[in-house]
């Protein structure tokens, strides 16, 4: 007994016994030579001494780990080294749809041998926004909007840390989560995306927030488990008339509208609720009665000009917009589905207090290499992002600049420029560099040697806007003319398909471990992955562009015959070729 009650005090103190030996073990041969090279060179003190200390202080770090400790993990990276060779570490907040696209193209095989990866978020499943709308209307199944990011990420040798950022000194690069935990970086981005404007009112327990959009399903699934069994009417207000608000509104006019068909006694009514006086009021008045159309065919209501002032639980205060002195308007309803645009997502409310440049709504302001104008070594795309372009899209200290919408297609085409310039930027770094200007991979210096440069993103000025409709048709927009039938929805369908399968594990290609990393090229470049989006076919052999005439009737045609590869080819002609694309649009308005 006394043998045993001497013995426990000795376990309980065993770990950091062994900790002890293990630090003295390791540190004491760079000891020895950094007291030798003191004798001898002094100025090794300060180059390969130091350095193999920084590495024993890193792999005392990772040994506490394994005693249970909070993980700390810092970035290798040495300061003012132009041949540093130390691991560098880039580092990916959210599963946006700009960073997949990061996660995919950085692979252990096909990214610098000395860079490591590591993706933050705050689920392991992302969602595509774009087919959410789809899924809603029974359309798509759940699995179908998912990117599975676990997978994704273990394929790609990526490490994947399930937790919330609270918090980045972009000073020291320092990452703190929510659990107390930090993370040391070199290059960090963020593709964090948005949170809804503030919901007024004391309670809101019937309202559906589009975000988080992962929540979004489960919210109305719920809701509609909940009125299975009521008889009431239902009456569904969305609060937004923007391309969002009018996909839910028919989703969910599909979705109930369909489930309730055959009770005669209960109603489903769906209203939008818009500030603006007319639906999308940048689109062409063609475009606008084309909504307007497929909106009142399926039974949708629009109040323009209405403000939610005030949510209670089973009515809507709404304000009119022209006319702010008027009294508030009582608009009952059953369920409220919040889709009033993006709003600053909590995490960049805290870098504006770190310092970081944000515009005055709280969007985190990013040049056109994606950097932020304030910090170089952090980028951010998505919505999280305001990208400063001038009119002309040329450097935006040349003229007056705009900033582009709130929409997944400007992240999804932001992915390919992310990856390039992640990379670049780290090679900058190693070779001391200043950040040069220019749209090549590389740029030459005096010596006529390559260094790697930044790519500019260049946003198109328009794109081709699908809107679903609810029944597996749906509404078009390219160009100032409207585009409407199922074989829209199959184009759609296909688009954004094709987007998901490259995410797919069981698509992924099958990754040699042995395969050489892609260090760097002859020329200096250090990233091989070419600026070429996900759905470009300028390489592939195409037949030569359809008469003029014909193109413009097989755009105008709403029938269920037209095959929608056709119809897409002539649109992708339209994108390439100014001249025909002029011929087409006359003969659509003739």
């Amino acid at each position: 007994m006394r043998l045993k009650s001497f013995m426990q005090p000795i376990s309980r103190i065993r770990p950091l016994l062994e900790l002890s030996t293990i630090v003295i073990l390791l540190v004491l041969p760079y000891l020895t030579t950094l007291v030798v090279g003191a004798f001898s060179s002094p100025s090794r003190i300060t180059s390969s001494s130091v350095n193999s200390i920084r590495e024993v202080a890193n792999r005392s770090i990772h040994i506490q780990n394994s005693f249970g400790r909070k993980r700390v993990t810092m970035a290798a990276s040495t300061n003012g080294s132009t041949n540093d060779t130390k691991r560098k570490k880039i580092v990916l907040i959210g599963g946006g749809h700009a960073h997949v696209q990061v996660i995919k193209a950085l692979c252990k095989s096909n990214r610098p041998s000395n860079v490591d990866v590591t993706v933050i978020d705050r689920v392991s499943d992302a969602t595509y926004s774009g087919m959410v709308p789809g899924c809603v209307s029974n359309l798509y199944d759940v699995e179908d909007t998912l990117i599975r990011l676990r997978p994704l990420c273990e394929w790609a040798r990526t490490e994947f840390i399930y937790g919330i950022v609270v918090d980045i000194d972009i000073d020291a690069r320092v990452i703190t989560l929510k659990d107390g935990d930090v993370l040391g970086y070199d290059v960090c981005s963020l593709d964090i995306g948005s949170t809804i404007r503030p919901i007024p009112g004391d309670d809101d327990a019937n309202v559906i927030p589009t975000r988080p959009i992962s929540h979004l399903i489960d919210r109305i699934q719920d809701a509609e488990i909940e009125e299975t069994n009521d008889k009431e009417d239902i009456h569904v207000a969305v609060v937004g008339g923007g391309a969002a608000g009018i996909e839910l509104a028919m989703g969910i006019r599909g979705r109930w509208g369909q489930s309730d068909a055959n009770n005669d006694d209960r109603r489903v009514r769906v209203t939008i609720l818009d500030s603006n006086n007319v639906l999308f009021p940048h689109e062409s008045v063609s475009n606008r009665n084309a909504i307007e159309k497929v909106l009142k065919d399926r039974g949708v209501t629009v109040r323009p000009c209405s403000i939610v002032t005030r949510v209670t639980p089973h009515e809507l205060h709404l304000q009119n917009n022209v006319d702010r002195n008027s009294d508030d308007i009582l608009l009952p309803y059953t369920h409220c589905v919040w889709a009033t645009g993006a709003y600053p997502h909590p995490l960049s409310r805290v870098l504006a207090d770190r310092g970081v440049g944000c515009d005055e709504r709280g969007w985190i302001q990013v040049s056109s290499t994606l950097q932020s104008v304030t910090h170089p070594s952090l980028f951010a795309a998505g919505d999280c992002a305001s990208i400063e372009i001038d009119c002309n899209n040329e450097d935006t200290s040349s003229g007056t600049t705009t900033t582009i919408p709130k929409a997944g297609v400007y992240a999804v085409r932001a992915g390919p420029i992310l990856v390039t310039n992640l990379v670049n930027y780290i090679l900058q770094q190693e070779e001391s560099l200043h950040k040069p200007t220019g749209n090549t991979a590389t740029v030459k210096n005096s010596n006529n040697i390559r260094y790697p440069v930044l790519l500019k993103y260049k946003p198109q000025d328009d794109f081709l806007k699908l809107i679903m409709c609810g029944d597996g048709t749906a509404l078009g927009f390219r160009f100032g003319i409207s585009l409407y039938g199922k074989w829209v929805w199959h184009l759609k369908d296909h688009i954004d398909r094709m987007f998901m399968n490259l995410f797919r594990a069981e698509n992924l290609p099958v990754v040699n471990d042995e395969l050489q990393q892609l260090d760097r090229d002859k020329d200096g470049n250090g990233s091989k992955h070419a600026n070429v989006q996900y759905d470009d076919a300028s390489k592939l052999q195409q037949a030569p562009p359809i008469a003029a005439t014909e193109a413009a009737l097989l755009l105008k045609r709403t029938d269920d015959n037209v095959n929608y590869e056709d119809a897409w080819k002539v649109l992708r002609d339209m994108m390439a070729d100014d001249n025909y694309r002029i011929c087409v649009l006359d003969e659509i308005s003739n």
